[in-house]
């Protein structure tokens, strides 16, 4: 059975969501909040579409090949994708490069952990179906001596 993924939750973007704001981040409030500029809605279509492509793959760097252009469409173009001097496209995609690695990473690891279950659970299982057969030779045995 193939993974089922959810990247607006892994990512916690939805840009399917009509007050979706831009992915980066406003430096100038202290602590840091989420920047609050709009995102066109074409650039939130992009993005609703490569991230259902991204929640189909079954392939870690196919996924991480549409990063590029999910952070793109999902930064504002009046600061965050724009202006060198705020511009966060390299680190918006460097989190979310990480994040995406570290999800397939854990869901590698808990598929693997799981087929380890299964074989272990198979071999019980044979083991006991051995014993079992032994205990009705036994059976048998003991019935046809008396």
């Amino acid at each position: 059975m193939a993974a089922q993924y959810n990247f607006r939750n892994i990512l916690g973007i939805d840009p399917d969501d009509t007050s979706f704001t831009c992915a980066g981040t406003d430096e100038l409030h202290k602590p840091p909040k989420r920047c609050q500029n709009q995102i066109p809605v074409e650039d939130r279509e992009v993005a609703t579409r490569i991230l259902n492509e991204m929640d189909r793959s079954s392939i870690c760097d196919d996924t991480l090949k549409l990063l590029p252009e999910l952070v793109s469409r999902t930064l504002c173009t009046e600061s965050h994708r724009s202006k060198p001097e705020l511009c966060q496209i390299g680190q918006v995609y460097t989190e979310w490069r990480d994040t995406v690695r570290d999800h397939w990473t854990l869901v590698k690891r808990e598929s693997s952990k799981k087929s380890f279950e299964r074989w272990r659970l198979l071999k019980v299982k044979d083991a006991l179906e051995s014993m079992r057969a032994v205990v009705e030779d036994e059976k048998e045995n003991d019935v046809g001596a008396i």
